[in-house]
């Protein structure tokens, strides 16, 4: 055993892991091929399937084994790799966004995010720019503090030459500045068990917060494509999009010009380079649209029940603020109460105006008594006729928090 890391199986000093310390949890993320989950089994002790160059093992969010480091309860999160052979990034994104509204809905936030980058690679490649863009999106900028960036497989070049990659990763605003300016740190990983400790204990200090994708999702009610995240995506979608295109402008001019000369190997070539082309613009535009088709799907029932359940939210913000304590010092606390009386606020004029409204009333007749909706259908008629209580409930912990702070904060009066 490694000192300051107690796997499950093996007894601590005051007995088993300590079940009284607070719980950390850490996302892991990078490229596919990155060592996302070389490092996690090697932090933990989990035996999660490794994957070998560029294609990915990790088909979905899976958690590893808890394990002590310092006194603290530590999981890390192994996510699906971004610029993979077999997993589109509008799958990637789409599966982790998911996961992660899950988490904050259950009042669970990251205390850190570890993003993994080979330093083995000659550059940052248009892909990864691209996926550490979208990365710091998914994040925000005031959550950029609890990110560790960390570069590995350092024994796989010449120090000095990984030095020079590292500095101008740091210093380019194509790659890393841009996080590290919004405090963002940086560790190596050398693939042993004291490296991966020394990067975890740099986000042991830090203070859980949620990322701007989970407000966005849940407390701002946006689909991914209207996040940053998912706007980000789009726009880098585009630019290939726009690469392959011209691509195939250009190559058929060649193609012209070679055939022209009667020079057919070179026609050959470029015939192989234009169905390439045409394949990589396909799968582009493939994946435009089915990021499109998440923001303006069919209107079919199940889509209906998606869209028309945006006001029920407000009953699971609600339940998120009773989760917490109301303690005035909890950061969380008045960041959960403040979001869910803005939400409030916005849908007030809505029910004041139509107890009932129009299309909340189509949207508990559609399906009819299909048992699939039985249960949305019921969190819907439990928010109207729970509405005035929840406005009454926020207004008396609002007030009791105001008044155990002593003063009031600026912004947290109810009406």
């Amino acid at each position: 055993m490694v000192s300051g890391r107690t796997l499950p199986s093996q007894k601590h000093e005051s007995g088993n892991l300590a079940r009284d310390s607070k719980s950390i949890s850490i996302l892991v993320m990078g490229s596919t091929g990155s060592g996302k989950t070389t490092l996690i089994n090697l932090a933990s002790g989990s035996k999660l399937r490794v994957s070998d160059s560029l294609h990915s093992c990790t088909e979905d969010v899976q958690t590893s084994i808890p394990f002590d480091v310092d006194g603290r309860e530590v999981t890390l999160i192994d996510t699906p790799g971004f610029d993979d052979t077999n997993k589109s990034d509008v799958a990637v994104l789409d599966l982790v966004a998911h996961f992660l509204k899950q988490q904050y809905e259950q009042s669970k936030t990251l205390h850190g995010i570890i993003y993994l980058h080979r330093i083995t690679d000659n550059r940052m490649n248009g892909s990864s720019t691209r996926s550490f863009r979208m990365f710091r999106k998914l994040c925000g900028d005031s959550t950029l503090k609890n990110v560790v960036i960390v570069t590995n497989m350092w024994n796989k070049v010449h120090v000095k030459e990984g030095e020079s990659r590292e500095a101008e990763l740091r210093q380019d605003d194509r790659f890393f500045k841009p996080a590290l300016d919004n405090q963002a740190k940086t560790a190596r990983h050398d693939n042993t068990i004291p490296s991966v400790l020394d990067i975890i204990r740099k986000i042991l200090p830090n203070t859980a917060a949620p990322l701007t994708l989970q407000q966005e999702l849940v407390d701002h009610m946006k689909r991914l494509p209207e996040t940053g995240a998912g706007i980000e995506l789009r726009d880098g979608l585009k630019e290939l999009e726009d690469r392959f295109m011209k691509e195939l402008l250009d190559l058929k001019h060649e193609l012209q010009e070679a055939l022209k000369e009667l020079k057919v190997v070179d026609a050959k070539e470029i015939k192989e380079e234009l169905h390439n082309s045409r394949t990589g613009l396909v799968r582009i535009q493939n994946e435009l649209k089915n990021l499109q088709a998440q923001a303006f799907g069919k209107m079919d029932a199940e889509g209906m029940w998606k869209s028309m359940s945006a006001e029920v939210r407000v009953a699971m913000m609600f339940k998120r603020v009773q989760a917490v304590t109301d303690d005035p010092d909890n950061d969380r606390f008045w960041s959960s109460l403040g979001d869910t009386i803005k939400t409030v606020k916005a849908l007030a004029t809505v029910f004041n105006a139509h107890p009932i409204p129009p299309h909340i009333q189509q949207a508990l007749t559609v399906g009819g008594d299909s048992p699939r909706y039985t249960n949305v259908k019921a969190g819907i008629r439990e928010w109207i006729n729970t509405y005035p209580k929840t406005v009454q409930k926020l207004e008396k912990i609002t007030e009791k928090a105001i008044a155990k702070a002593g003063k009031k904060k600026r912004g947290w009066k109810f009406w």
